[in-house]
């Protein structure tokens, strides 16, 4: 099994190549995968989607690759969650 992942951001490649050089890291964007349709058996956007304005379209298109049966796994983190990272899990909210 070969990992495969896009990213808008050279940075970020950069890091995944160097981490994993036997993955496929390529440059593009979730609005516009080039892969054919049911390329993948698992697709998973990790805090992808907070910074995708027509995330409508990028979640069609993560569905699109995947093979029939296959597994779409998606990760988001809100801005409050990462805003509040620090205070860990908060598991009775109440508002002020």
């Amino acid at each position: 099994m070969t990992a495969v992942g896009i990213d808008p951001t050279v940075q970020l490649l950069d890091v995944a190549r160097q981490r994993d050089p036997a993955g496929d890291y390529r440059m593009g964007v979730a609005e516009r995968l080039e892969f054919e349709s049911g390329s993948f058996d698992l697709v998973v956007s990790y805090v992808t989607l907070v910074d995708i304005v027509d995330f409508r379209t990028a979640i069609r298109e993560m569905a699109r690759v995947l093979q029939p049966g296959g597994s779409l796994l998606v990760a988001n983190l809100t801005g409050f969650t990462s805003a509040c990272a620090a205070q860990g899990w908060v598991r009775e909210w109440q508002r002020p």
